[in-house]
């Protein structure tokens, strides 16, 4: 694994927001929207497979075994959180990756208009977020859930696949929930009552050369 997590290093040290790992094939990263080949080992089918049996949750396994693909949250200390997509081409594991920041950044950092903290703020409601792969919906939506948590009282609930950011209590209480783990979704919709509060719905989302071992 320490090759592994050498890549995803060298991934954050760029500024790459995604990984993509198949066997055969360069590593590739996505950095300001263009897929740039890393000069790192080929990854090899065996060692694909070692990753995946190590970084795929337990509660995971059988439905990778079933439906051959699986989305879920990796975090390693120090580095940070990364979500997931793995799945099948060719009958072979592929990886795509994205680095999840630990800081939930603010309204102002991000540039949104004020009614987007207007809408955060309405006691009851719909709200639904769309856009390309990248563009930062979840970003978004974790920036007014943040918001809501420095500002009210009030008890959120978050259904997830698979949980991103990870929200500390301030004003709110926060309970994120992953769909699949321990419990099924169809279970949770089933519940008569849930508490006030916003409900985060995270949707999945259908350069320079970066040298990571240098030259002796």
């Amino acid at each position: 694994m320490e090759i592994f997590h050498r890549i995803l290093q060298t991934a954050i040290n760029g500024g790459a927001s995604d990984i993509h790992l198949k066997a055969g094939t360069p590593v590739v990263f996505r950095i300001n929207r263009r897929l740039v080949a890393i000069e790192a080992p080929t990854p090899t089918l065996d060692w694909i497979n070692k990753v995946v049996e190590t970084i795929v949750p337990r509660h995971l396994k059988q439905r990778l075994h079933e439906d051959h693909e699986a989305d879920f949250s990796y975090f390693v200390p120090g580095l940070g959180r990364f979500r997931t997509n793995l799945f099948q081409q060719r009958g072979e594991h592929c990886l795509s990756m994205r680095h999840v920041k630990t800081k939930i950044p603010g309204f102002q950092e991000l540039g949104l208009l004020e009614i987007l903290k207007k809408i955060a703020e309405s006691p009851r409601g719909i709200v639904l977020l769309s856009g390309a792969t990248g563009c930062g919906k979840s970003t978004t939506l974790a920036a007014m859930i943040e918001h809501i948590n420095a500002s009210f009282k009030k008890h959120i609930i978050t259904l997830e696949d698979p949980i991103e950011f990870v929200f500390e209590d301030n004003q709110s209480v926060i309970e994120q929930r992953e769909v699949g783990l321990r419990h099924a979704f169809v279970r949770i919709r089933a519940q008569t009552h849930f508490a006030p509060g916003p409900r985060h719905h995270h949707d999945r989302g259908n350069a320079r050369r970066h040298q990571l071992f240098p030259p002796p």
